[in-house]
């Protein structure tokens, strides 16, 4: 039977310095044999490319895929202040997936300590997990969030060109409900938003917007369309949402944009639209 865990040991041991110096990731593929060759049981290809599994589907002889990387610790926020110092020096760290799940994992920090619980998810365990068709864990937060963030891009750049703070009418027309629905709204139709966002955030799934991203491109800036095909929702979503701002981050340069009323409209419509989200832990 294979020992999974000591083959990551000795993946970590044999590249762990050349990973460290070429700063950027090593991919693992765990295959058989090749045939004929009686006296070894598998063969590991090893890739230097940043993106080598990315969108790579496992030939039915692969077993195991993996990545030898470094990175730097990260506090999550239920974790109380100072357990975790990001300047304590890097980590280095290795990761097999087998075609059935499992996950064998070592992480050794600066001062020597190692680590062998793995993750549960994460970008990276995400790519491990689609090589097989293995399903990632299920979206971060609401796909709400996709179209708040949106919406507030919109409106940024309305109000930049604008000789004046934009008003709450202004800004609700700019929402993708309301592009959509266009002039059927109404001239009541920024009272009739917030309903409509939530109606939104529940008519719409983050597979619906995957299959726009896989067949028609519209996200092309962040994800490739063949990429967004190879996803599920779970990674999809986690892949779309690391590559956008917060909508913390936006409220804060939109703000000042708008004149009073419609900033506070606006702020109560995106908490609406977000909250509550659904709590998410693990490694990026």
């Amino acid at each position: 039977m294979m020992d999974w865990q000591r083959l990551t040991d000795l993946l970590l041991e044999a590249s762990g310095d050349q990973v460290a110096a070429q700063g950027h990731p090593t991919w693992v593929r765990v295959m058989d044999a090749p045939e004929g060759d009686d006296e070894e049981h598998f063969s590991v290809a090893l890739s230097m490319e940043p993106d080598a599994l990315l969108g790579w589907v496992a030939t039915p002889d692969c077993r195991a895929v993996g990545v030898i990387a470094t990175g730097r610790l990260r506090a999550l926020d239920e974790v109380p202040p100072g357990v975790v110092d990001p300047a304590d020096g890097p980590i280095r760290m290795a990761c097999l997936m087998t075609r059935t799940g499992g996950i064998a994992w070592r992480m050794v920090l600066s001062d020597g300590v190692t680590i062998d619980d793995p993750p549960f998810e994460g970008r990276m365990l995400d790519c491990l997990r689609r090589c097989f068709g293995i399903p990632t864990p299920r979206p971060p937060a609401s796909p709400s969030r996709l179209q708040t963030v949106a919406w507030l891009a919109a409106v940024l750049e309305q109000a930049q060109g604008a000789r004046r703070p934009l008003s709450w009418s202004e800004v609700s027309r700019l929402h993708p409900v309301a592009r959509v629905l266009g002039d059927e709204l109404g001239a009541h139709g920024s009272e009739l938003l917030t309903g409509l966002i939530r109606m939104a955030g529940s008519a719409w799934s983050w597979e619906d917007f995957r299959l726009q991203a896989k067949s028609e491109g519209c996200l092309e800036d962040i994800i490739d369309a063949e990429l967004a095909g190879w996803m599920d929702d779970g990674m999809f979503a986690r892949w779309v949402l690391a590559d956008l701002p917060s909508p913390d981050e936006m409220m804060a340069a939109v703000r000042p944009q708008l004149s009073p009323s419609a900033a506070r409209r606006l702020a109560h419509a995106v908490h609406a639209a977000i909250s509550p989200e659904p709590a998410a832990a693990g490694w990026g």
